[in-house]
């Protein structure tokens, strides 16, 4: 490794040439040097990704106390994972031509305040793309202090993209000192959208080019680790865009929590929904016991009545049983309100059945839709479904899993 060092910090001498740096580093022992080289001025750079992985979990974190001589302005994509760099906010400012930036796997004692984080992008009016992730669990207790508003706000003209993962807390403020008048794909991955970080979230999506989207598809997907929600624009639309949501799945608040936050963020987009004719449900968790009755008594009604555009519905996962039953069992006078232009239903029995309930009889359901005038076909083939689908349903199909923005 000293000699594969040596070379690194040899190229890296060449300062007044290089463009592109990429460097892994697996300790804070392979800082030595390396960082003393990247604390001085490369004129041409415009690409930098340092990426700690340490092999081995007693190794101290990787460490940066200053980057490129505090001026950066060729630079134009930054990449930090893992790394330790508390004058971040301060050096951005000194990169003014950015075009992406993603800061990940933040250690919780290099926690930079939702102010600060903004602050440093104030001056980046250029920036096209933004990721941050921080570790929610690891970030609790830190940065977080009572004291005199900053009234901090930016304005980010050319972002199209955000990425966030982590605390719902830091999201409610973080957004709620931006606007990105030209965003049309956000990823957002939380613990939990409570009411709070929900009006922020929706405050902030109608400062942004996704207030005007009237998206097509909508995909709802129950994982291990996070349940999603995605909605999207056809591929040939001309307008791109996407909005995803992840809330962290916690056994202990359990899937009836789950289903209840997805119904509780819809419900806030609805007037984006008015176009979804094409509603996909996915469940990807091996159910326990407790989990199954759980699902037994989840109301599914508020979820499905934010959805009122949808005309093809599929069901996979061992969900179909529930589905079904909530159909079923809905009310009379919710008939027609349900779901009122749905006319194709398939529950895919390929996808794993014995994870769930057995499918149930949706007759009562389907009686009311015939006598209302508004039928539903229950198909029984992926091939029957496809076959009663237009273009942009169809791709909506062959997604069949999550894609993220």
């Amino acid at each position: 490794m000293d000699g594969e060092q040596d070379d690194l910090i040899a190229a890296l001498g060449h300062r007044e040439r290089v463009q592109h740096i990429d460097i892994t580093m697996t300790s804070e022992d392979s800082m030595d040097g390396v960082g003393s080289a990247l604390a001085k001025h490369f004129p041409l750079l415009t690409y930098l990704c340092l990426f700690a992985d340490p092999r081995d979990e007693r190794d101290r974190p990787c460490f940066l106390l200053s980057l490129l001589g505090g001026s950066a302005p060729c630079l134009q994509h930054l990449r930090i994972q893992g790394i330790i760099f508390p004058d971040l906010p301060s050096f951005l400012p000194s990169a003014p031509n950015l075009l992406s930036l993603d800061i990940n796997n933040i250690p919780p004692y290099s926690y930079v305040s939702p102010q600060e984080m903004v602050r440093g992008l104030t001056t980046l009016t250029k920036l096209r793309a933004l990721g941050i992730t921080y570790s929610a669990d690891e970030l609790r207790g830190y940065g977080k202090t009572e004291g005199r508003p900053d009234p901090i706000h930016a304005v980010l003209p050319a972002l199209t993209e955000l990425e966030f993962e982590g605390d719902s807390e830091y999201l409610e403020d973080f957004v709620s000192r931006i606007d990105a008048p030209r965003l049309d794909e956000l990823s957002v991955r939380i613990e939990h959208y409570e009411q709070g970080v929900r009006t922020r979230l929706s405050q902030f999506i109608d400062r942004t080019n996704l207030k005007l989207a009237q998206f097509r598809h909508a995909q709802v997907i129950l994982d291990h680790d996070y349940t999603f929600v995605e909605l999207d624009l056809p591929q040939g639309e001309c307008h791109r865009a996407c909005l995803f949501l992840g809330i962290s799945y916690e056994k202990d608040k359990g899937i009836l929590f789950l289903v209840s936050s997805i119904a509780n963020v819809l419900n806030q987009l609805v007037p984006m929904l008015s176009d979804a004719d094409y509603l996909s449900i996915k469940n990807m968790i091996c159910l326990n016991e407790e989990e199954r009755d759980a699902l037994e008594s989840t109301d599914w009604l508020p979820l499905f009545r934010s959805l009122s555009a949808v005309e093809a519905i599929e069901v996979s996962g061992g969900l179909a049983g529930y589905i079904t039953s909530a159909l079923d069992d809905a009310p009379e006078e919710m008939a027609d309100t349900l779901f009122p232009v749905l006319k194709s239903l398939w529950f895919d029995g390929e996808e794993q059945t014995d994870r769930g309930k057995p499918v149930g009889s949706t007759e009562r359901f389907l009686s009311l839709r015939r006598h209302s005038g508004r039928p539903v076909t229950i198909v029984n083939s992926r091939d029957e479904f496809a076959e009663r689908l237009n273009a942009h349903q169809l791709e909506a199909l062959g997604k069949r899993v999550w894609t993220r923005c």
